[in-house]
């Protein structure tokens, strides 16, 4: 607490306004700066010159909100810049609502949005006119990233807000834009000068009115100084009759030293003393450099140095005290003559203490680092790593500690361990070796906690890297000898031990029998939230094994749906609310919701885009090649690959196999086939190379896909098997899922029945069980292929239907059995005229419309395909004439449509209507259909038992009545009577088939099939006659003729035909008995 109270009380030295004493207020100057042409003003004039004094003064006369900030060569690092620049915010505004982000890693990828969206943010809680001045700007690097930062975000500000910096050099060439477009204003020495006037006037001011005997008039204070305010004041110190002539444009720390060399040498040793250790300090509050010197007459001194505008300035109401830097260099220049360096490097170590006790780190550690007290600076970074890593300050810790001698930096493992740390996001593979030696050192010390957190930095560095996976096998077997200590470990380290043994696990012994109990425990770690780092970094990897490895959609659900809770409360950290949206994009997609899988791939992209946080570009990349792909859209598919192409690295292999995957799957849907075999080939040495054996395994199932479309069936199905044996190893149910349906995929291309239904029926068992709706590389028309066959024998019908039902998969073309298909939309009109939806019949509100149902059977009546309108209009509305009757099927159409929704399967062209094959099923036309295709094969070749009874079943069971029979339209009865006689016909010659292989008792079913259909044909019935007959089965023969008149005179009112009559009449005279011979 007493640290904490100690920063808030220093800290704003370096972004709280100086003040002086009596200053002189410069109207002309103070004009240009009010010119609102100009939102940015760049004072540019030599040390000395006024041009802090200007800017604090401008500010008090104008009572202007605004925020001061002294940059020094700390700010190089922008996140130091930023950390206190949002220090400086919160000290104009102390009831600021929300605090500014801090420039963590995973912003770094995008450091330019950042600084646009930092400036916004910090625009939008201060109330303009808000002055942001950007003083010492010289101490910048030239190329330095912060002036391309701070240009972007500069120009972030809106209208009210202006920025005002004071340099001892020109704007760098990053700002050059700004005077190009007239927002920068130039101020140089020329326009600060000071003029005769006002060199008058300080001088007025200095003096009070009276000369005290000066002989230097105005004018020849004007000339000798040439109008530079730090020489002026020198002047008014010194005895002016020695003085040499002022500088006119340069030389001025030579001529200030030359001066205050003069003015010092008069002081007593003691105050001599004070100034020289209180300039070790960049600014210094009265009681720390009284503690310093141990003199007490400290504060006087300073306060009467301010009260006399001698070069030192104040901050703030409990004053803090800054030297001009032309006089803080002088005096430290004095110091390093006057002490000697034992007695120097005791000052500094003293003012480091003193400093770090206020807050003020940094100075603290250039003070121990000039002193070369490296162990003071060790002790300093260890105790400030963690607050700094956490304020994205990493270079700052990083410079400390190398700037250690390296027998220091070994002698202590948490140095290594830091120092890992600061490296991990710039060069995972750099920072393994820090890790190492960290390791190896708590190793030796027997230091478990230690042990155990350099561990999980170890596996976070290969892991980070996405490239080698081989170096966590050691690591897993080096660790869990440990595991039986790690109750002796504080939570927080116990679940970073969970997540560190769940990646070393998943990525380099899936197969490992405590697998599971990993996930459990990382599972756990996760739902019970309040570790948003441990999410960020564990999410993602535990969803791809929830929906890729083991393929559990239900708990992938229910990880996305509690953390959806999480990220979208206030104040959520954007890098949290993007690994959401990857961990909700993979699991919608392996549920087939590709169009929300797009939706939060997009929203993660977005996000990404205007926070600067680019994490997880790659990872939401691929998610949308994923859905977009598996949705059939190519062209959405390429531009997400384009995206990831332009992020692709060398130093993430993995990426680059990601990504040659991918291309691969697109470039077989485009058809260039050896172009997808060079990229899938690549992808899977890529990832062999990783010892990344999951996605090994699941891109070697495709290279196995792509080896088959080039006509290497054998080679295909080697590389499926393969991949299966490796997929049982690691118990993938989702590899022996894509292993088991690709292997079906090559057996249907060879035509090998057997081999193909086997492994559909393993396949498709694993993908019910699991519930998967979606799988890498998906091509529509293949799985609508193997769906259709499954259908066809029977294989998971419910868990297939719900899949293509669930992905509107249109029919395979040419396949047998798509009476059994899904349809979206189903229009029954044999037998009971009904539509189904999903299935399900559709429900109108009230009355069913009669007219727009009426519309849509006479479009099938009379073909369903390019009818004419005014065939229609004819058959329904002959009473109108004209333009009525064109009217009346205008708004029929519209009608009709509107009941079918967005799914409406109706197309007007050119006067014709249609009925869209591909968007509803018609039973008219299935029947049609598989009436053409039994007609050829019966004439084609002699047909098994099995396969005719199979046609049987099916013709009977789609010909469940006559064409429309409840319509009465004329319209109704040509396509009635049609089907009803190819049905008949057909059913004819299915008996007669079965009769030539003398099976009557086939024929028999199969004409009681067809009489079950249609009571009234006699055909049947004589054919059914003559098989009874035949088996020697008269009473059965003359039962059924009994059956047929029966039938013909209800339902006809007419006898039976003379060929019937013929069969009956033979069949008594072969039942009469023989007279007696």
């Amino acid at each position: 607490m007493a640290n904490a109270e100690a920063v808030a009380r220093v800290v704003p030295a370096k972004v709280t306004r100086p003040g002086g004493s009596d200053v002189l207020v410069r109207e002309r100057l103070f004009q240009l700066l009010d010119d609102p042409r100009h939102p940015v003003v760049w004072i540019s004039a030599p040390p000395g010159s006024g041009k802090t004094t200007l800017a604090s003064s401008y500010i008090a006369q104008h009572g202007l909100t605004h925020l001061w900030y002294q940059l020094d060569a700390g700010d190089e690092d922008p996140a130091t810049f930023f950390h206190y620049l949002g220090l400086a915010a919160k000290h104009a505004a102390p009831r600021m609502r929300k605090p500014l982000p801090a420039l963590t890693a995973e912003y770094l990828a995008g450091l330019p949005v950042f600084a646009r969206r930092y400036f916004e943010a910090l625009a939008s809680q201060l109330k303009p006119p808000v002055l942001l001045v950007l003083d010492n700007y010289q101490d910048v690097a030239p190329g330095a990233p912060l002036h391309a930062l701070l240009r972007d975000g500069i120009s972030a500000l809106p209208e009210g807000f202006r920025t005002l910096v004071l340099s001892r050099t020109p704007p760098p060439p990053e700002l050059s834009r700004m005077l190009v477009n007239e927002r920068m204003r130039l101020l140089g020495w020329e326009e600060l000068r000071l003029t005769v006037d006002e060199v008058r006037g300080f001088e007025q001011l200095r003096q009070r009115g009276a000369r005290q005997g000066r002989s230097l008039s105005s004018e020849e204070l004007h000339g000798r100084t040439y109008g530079w305010a730090a020489g002026l004041v020198l002047l008014l110190e010194h005895d002016v009759r020695t003085a040499p002539q002022g500088p006119a444009g340069g030389g001025h720390q030579i001529l200030f030293d030359y001066f205050a060399d003069e003015i010092f040498l008069r002081l007593d040793a003691r105050v001599q003393k004070i100034l020289l250790a209180a300039a070790l300090l960049p600014k210094m509050r009265a009681q720390t450099v009284a503690a310093l010197t141990g003199d007490a007459s400290s504060e006087a001194l300073l306060a009467d140095l301010h009260r006399r505008n001698y070069f030192t300035l104040q901050h703030g109401g409990a004053p803090a005290y800054e030297f001009h830097p032309l006089f803080r260099d002088f005096l430290l220049g004095r110091a390093r003559a006057t002490f000697t360096p034992a007695e120097l490097a005791d000052l500094q170590r003293k003012a480091a203490a003193l400093s770090e006790a206020e807050g003020q780190i940094e100075v603290a550690a250039e003070l121990l680092r000039e002193a070369a007290d490296w162990d003071g600076l060790a002790r300093l970074a260890l105790g400030h790593a963690q607050p700094l890593l956490e304020q994205g300050r990493s270079q700052v810790l990083q410079g400390w500690i190398t700037s250690l001698p390296p027998d220091r930096l070994a002698a202590n493992a948490w140095l290594s361990y830091w120092l890992g740390l600061c490296r991990l996001a710039f060069n995972p593979a750099e920072a393994r070796g820090h890790f190492e030696r960290a390791y190896d050192a708590f190793k030796a010390a027997n230091d478990l906690a230690g042990r155990c957190v350099t561990w999980c930095a170890l596996v976070d560095s290969v892991v980070f890297e996405w490239g080698n996976f081989k170096p966590l096998a050691p690591l897993l077997a080096d660790m869990e000898p440990l595991l039986a200590h790690a109750s002796q470990l504080p939570p927080p380290l116990d679940a970073e031990l969970a997540c560190g043994m769940f990646l070393a696990t998943m990525y380099a012994r899936p197969q490992h029998p405590d697998m599971p109990l990993w996930e459990q425990r990382v599972r756990e770690v996760i739902l019970r939230g309040g570790n948003p780092r441990l999410q960020v970094k564990i999410g993602n990897h535990l969803i791809l094994y929830h929906t890729w490895w083991i393929g559990d959609l239900a708990k992938a659900e229910l990880l996305v749906n509690t953390l959806r809770a999480q990220v979208t409360a206030p104040g959520v950290a954007p890098l949290v609310r993007i690994t959401w949206d990857a961990m909700a994009a993979a699991y919608y997609w392996m549920s087939a919701e590709n169009a929300e899988c797009v939706a939060c791939v997009d929203h993660g992209l977005q996000t990404a885009q205007s926070t600067g946080v680019h994490l997880w570009d790659m990872l939401l990349c691929s998610q949308g090649v994923f859905a977009t792909l598996s949705s059939d859209d190519a062209a959405a598919g390429a531009r997400y690959l384009q995206r990831m192409e332009a992020g692709l690295s060398n130093s993430r292999p993995m990426d680059q196999a990601m990504y040659s995957y991918l291309s691969a799957w697109l470039r077989v849907m485009q058809g260039s086939l050896p172009s997808a075999r060079e990229f899938a080939e690549t992808a899977v040495a890529m990832a062999t190379q990783a010892g990344a054996e999951f996605p090994a395994a699941v891109m070697r199932i495709d290279l196995g896909r792509v080896r088959l479309r080039q006509g290497d069936a054998a080679g295909a199905l080697s590389l499926v098997r393969q991949a299966r044996a490796e997929g049982r190893t690691m118990n993938a149910r989702t590899v022996e899922y894509l292993s088991l349906l690709a292997e079906a995929e090559i057996a249907m291309h060879m035509d090998n029945e057997a081999l193909c239904l086997e492994t559909l029926r393993l396949g498709l068992q694993v993908g019910a069980a699991q519930q998967f709706r979606n799988q890498t590389w998906w091509l529509s028309s293949t799985m609508a292929r193997l769906y259709a066959k499954a259908l066809e024998h029977g294989i998971e019908v419910p868990y297939v239907t719900a899949v293509i039902r669930k992905r509107r998969l249109a029919p395979p073309a040419n396949v047998s059995g798509l009476d059994r298909w899904p349809w979206p939309l189903q229009i029954r009109t044999l037998g009971e005229f009904a539509v189904l939806k999903d299935g399900e019949p559709m429900r109108f509100a009230g009355k069913a419309p009669r007219k727009p149902l009426e519309l849509l059977k006479a479009l099938i009546a009379f073909g369903g395909s390019d009818v004419s309108q005014e065939l229609l209009t004819d058959a329904l509305w002959p009473d109108l004439e004209g333009g009525h009757a064109q009217q009346a099927f205008e708004t029929t159409l519209y009608r009709l449509r509107k009941l079918f929704g967005d799914e409406a399967p109706f197309v007007l062209k050119d006067g014709r209507l249609t009925l869209d094959a591909s968007a509803a099923h018609v039973d008219v036309r299935a029947l049609e259909r598989l009436l053409d295709t039994t007609d050829e094969e019966l004439r084609g070749r002699a047909l098994a038992p099995a396969e005719l009874d199979e046609r049987l079943r099916r013709l009977c069971t789609l010909y469940a009545g006559h064409f429309l029979a409840q319509e009465s339209g004329p319209w109704a009865l040509p396509l009635r009577e049609r089907l009803r006689s190819r049905f008949l016909r057909t059913i004819e010659e299915l008996g007669r088939a079965f009769e030539g292989r003398q099976d009557s008792t086939g024929a028999v079913r199969c004409y009681q099939r067809g009489l079950e259909v249609e009571p009234t044909a006699e055909t049947l019935y004589l054919r059914l006659m003559c098989c009874h007959q035949a088996v020697g089965q008269p009473a059965e023969a003359l039962a059924v003729y009994r059956r047929c008149r029966r039938a013909l005179s209800t339902l006809l009112g007419v006898p039976p035909s003379r060929d019937i009559e013929a069969v009956v009449a033979l069949l008594n005279r072969s039942a009469a008995p023989s007279p007696d011979p």
